[in-house]
């Protein structure tokens, strides 16, 4: 029987704000693996940020990748009363993947829908992440998780699935779906043979 991880959701965003250090350094408190989500600015720097827009946790009303990283490094993160009060800026990416990898922490990265906007965002990403293990990549986008696949081809892939409008769309992804998980199954039932 396989084991069950415990990822905790944008760090322990139950105890500290959603995908800052507090959060992350939280999970690792508790022993669990943490989801975060990534996007990229226009300039290509990789920061850890759920929403593609500022406005709920900074209060600027701009997509992050309208923007170049030097517009958003001192940004106050926070809920919208405590933000004067709370120290949080938004993570760089590189360095919450250099301090997962540390410490051994299992990574879930949520690629964003800034990622879909930037061509070079995904060879960007794979090569931040070269050399890192057991971590996984989602996404609700399943053409940037088949490009995510061809660069990072032993690395799991997750398409999170909303709802489905149209059984069409189903039909022309799901042959992909089922090759890789067929694909990755095998790997493992030989890998454990040998």
């Amino acid at each position: 029987m396989s084991e069950v991880k415990v990822y905790a959701h944008r760090g322990a965003s139950g105890y500290a704000l959603e995908n800052t250090w507090d959060a992350f350094i939280k999970a690792c408190e508790l022993g669990v693996g943490i989801e975060l989500d990534v996007q990229i600015t226009k300039d290509g720097v990789v920061v850890v940020y759920h929403d593609d827009n500022l406005r709920r946790l900074t209060g600027i009303n701009a997509d992050i990748d309208t923007l170049d990283y030097e517009d958003i490094k001192e940004l106050r993160a926070g809920k919208r009363w405590m933000r004067k009060f709370q120290q949080h800026q938004i993570p760089l990416a590189y360095e919450v993947f250099q301090w997962a990898k540390k410490k051994k922490i299992p990574l879930n990265v949520e690629l964003k829908g800034s990622f879909e906007k930037n061509s070079k965002g995904p060879q960007i990403l794979a090569a931040m992440l070269e050399g890192m293990q057991d971590i996984h990549l989602s996404s609700f986008n399943p053409q940037l998780l088949q490009e995510m696949k061809q660069l990072m081809p032993s690395t799991e892939m997750a398409w999170i699935i909303k709802k489905i409008s149209s059984s069409l769309f189903l039909r022309k992804w799901i042959g992909w779906i089922v090759f890789i998980f067929i694909k990755d199954c095998l790997a493992n039932l030989y890998g454990r043979m040998y």
